[in-house]
């Protein structure tokens, strides 16, 4: 019996000296630590925090956290300080001893103060979150962490227009942001949806007929003063009291034929430049087509370009 209980002791013991050798810091292990110390105490950060993190891939420790945390607070990443040094504190595996725990307490502290936490509302809540560009991290209570200065928040969603909302957090505040995404709605089709005439995208041609148009309205009406100018004076030839005083009958009688030829055409080409314009306005046209239109004698002129 006393051999039986004497081999169980000896294979228990061998047991505690195989699992303490197996959790001792190996040689790679402490020499990325050594070296991690001698780029922190150059004043180099990022290649220290990245040789801590090689170490605490190789062994997590409480070590490891603290010396991570620490160089993130030298690089002013201070979100990344914040998860590296509260983990430090709670880590059972070679924990802080009462100095290093009262100097990681104390930079925690500090590294607070160019934090704020954002409480983010998100509607539908299934919506992706990224701040600058980034998946956002929400912690436990709901809330995430952002350091000081400005960031933008982007929510988005299938179905729906994404949401973006820019904000400035200052350290040691807590605010809220409200992310609101509208669903999006199948485009109608042309069969249902009215189309209006949009001043936007109007070719200038468009322009160019209806002010032409105007113009020769414009004549138009001042051919028809012309005409009635005309008629008068010949009215007055007519009258037979005056007959005698009359000596350009023929040729008021040839301006007024002349006056109501200049006048018949420019309303036709008044009407006729503003039905294109209208057209081209309504037809939504591109500048693809060039009409020129010029008035002659007693015509209008116009030719077309494809």
């Amino acid at each position: 019996m006393r051999i039986l209980f004497a081999l169980a002791l000896a294979a228990t013991c061998l047991t505690w000296t195989v699992n303490a050798a197996a959790q001792r810091p190996g040689r790679e292990y402490r020499d990325a630590i050594r070296q991690a110390l001698t780029e922190f105490d150059a004043s180099r950060w990022e290649e220290a925090r990245v040789l801590f993190q090689r170490a605490h891939d190789i062994y997590p420790n409480a070590r490891t956290l603290r010396g991570i945390g620490m160089a993130s607070f030298e690089m002013r990443d201070y979100v990344a300080a914040d998860g590296a040094l509260t983990a430090a504190l709670l880590s059972e595996e070679r924990p802080l001893d009462r100095r290093q725990r009262s100097a990681v307490e104390e930079l925690l502290a500090r590294n607070r103060q160019f934090l704020g936490r954002v409480m983010v509302v998100v509607r539908p809540r299934d919506a992706e979150l990224q701040v600058d560009l980034r998946p956002a991290e929400i912690d436990d209570d709901g809330y995430l962490l952002l350091a000081v200065g400005e960031h933008t928040l982007t929510a988005t969603r299938e179905g729906y227009r994404p949401a973006t909302h820019r904000l400035d957090v200052e350290g040691s505040g807590e605010q809220e942001v409200r992310l609101v995404l509208d669903e999006e709605r199948a485009e109608e089709g042309p069969a249902t949806q009215p189309v209006a005439p949009s001043s936007e995208g109007v070719s200038p041609l468009s322009v160019v007929l209806i002010s032409s148009a105007g113009a020769l309205a414009a004549s138009a009406a001042g051919g028809g003063l012309w005409i009635a100018g005309r008629n008068d004076e010949i009215a007055r030839c007519d009258a037979v009291e005056a007959g005698f005083m009359c000596t350009n009958g023929e040729g008021l009688r040839t301006e007024r034929t002349v006056a109501i030829a200049f006048t018949v055409t420019m309303a036709v080409g008044a009407a006729v430049a503003a039905g294109l314009g209208v057209y081209l306005i309504l037809a939504g046209d591109e500048g693809e087509t060039e009409v020129a239109c010029a008035p002659g004698p007693f015509t209008i002129g116009c030719h077309a370009s494809f």
